[in-house]
């Protein structure tokens, strides 16, 4: 499902071996099951087995997952396998520096992209939308599809070497938890925000933003300037 949707190999095996444990809910089911006679008692013994043994390997299994990732990848493609669906505009992101982040690409983050493209910087952009990271990656630019607000992303993105990082989701918590971690990640780096109110200003300001835009602020600056 990770790589139908865009996600690296890598990717996906780190996201299966995260998911693999059989939940505590099975708990549950089992004992539902059992009760009505569709498991017998033998089975429900090994599905408790079963249950415990992977919850108690999943901190391994989440320990081991990033090079497990990297080493099934790097075997596929050893193997002479298509590793990347968009392997055509993807590039390792070890090879940025200078760059500017953009989260999110929505409207507001196509056209904050376009700005930055147009004054020659490097846009990288990161979305949670399948359908807006190819609209990236086809106008040439290196998307990645992922959840900003998580670290691990940001880092992914090179964030310590980006020039500024440029946050235009519309969720107010997504936008200061994106802010908190890309300043624990990057201390130097310039933060942008976009803010639908000026209420939550203070909060993205507090966050760690540089500076953060308003669409009331914006809206009425335009309409203000096209009167005169």
């Amino acid at each position: 499902v990770v790589v139908i949707h865009g996600g690296r190999i890598r990717t996906a095996v780190r996201t299966a071996l995260t998911i693999s444990q059989i939940g505590e809910f099975s708990f549950v089911v089992g004992t539902i099951a059992f009760g009505r006679g569709i498991l017998s008692e033998n089975g429900f013994q090994m599905l408790v087995s079963a249950t415990l043994l992977s919850l108690l390997a999943t901190p391994a299994l989440i320990a081991v997952a990033e090079d497990a990732g990297i080493f099934v990848e790097d075997l596929l493609r050893r193997l002479g396998l298509k590793v990347a669906p968009f392997s055509r505009h993807d590039r390792d992101s070890s090879e940025f520096g200078g760059h500017v982040v953009i989260a999110g690409y929505g409207p507001a983050g196509e056209e904050a992209a376009r700005t930055a493209r147009l004054g020659g910087l490097e846009v990288v952009v990161v979305d949670l939308n399948p359908i807006l990271v190819n609209n990236a990656r086809a106008e040439g630019m290196h998307a990645e599809l992922g959840n900003c607000a998580q670290r691990e992303i940001l880092e992914h993105l090179c964030l310590r070497e980006a020039q500024a990082l440029i946050v235009t989701v519309p969720d107010p918590i997504a936008v200061i938890t994106t802010i908190e971690q890309a300043r624990e990640i990057a201390p130097d780096v310039v933060i942008l925000a976009r803010a639908r109110y000026r209420r939550m200003i203070q909060a993205m300001e507090t966050a760690g933003a540089d500076e953060v835009f308003t669409e009331e602020g914006i809206i009425g600056t335009v309409l203000g300037s096209s009167a005169v």
